[in-house]
């Protein structure tokens, strides 16, 4: 998880106002499965972040730790607010 931290650490001081705090879920069933998610405040700066050669430097490291990594971009479809 120090790998994880030190990638959401860069990408806030980095690209400081993205809009939303990183997470990182580990699966229950699964320890070994991790989805990491964050919000964005729009697409130029995802863009930005993902084609910055510090993403794949810390990208690298967290393959090292991980079967398998698999970015993508996700819409909200449905939220419930209480």
């Amino acid at each position: 998880m120090a790998t994880w931290q030190a990638f959401a650490d860069w990408t806030a001081v980095e690209f400081a106002g993205q809009g939303d705090v990183a997470h990182l879920l580990r699966d229950q069933a699964d320890p070994q499965h991790y989805i990491s998610f964050g919000g964005w405040p729009d697409a130029d700066t995802l863009a930005r972040w993902r084609s910055s050669p510090q993403f794949g430097e810390h990208v690298g490291r967290l393959r090292a730790h991980v079967d398998g990594f698999v970015p993508g971009t996700y819409d909200v479809a449905a939220e419930i607010h209480p």
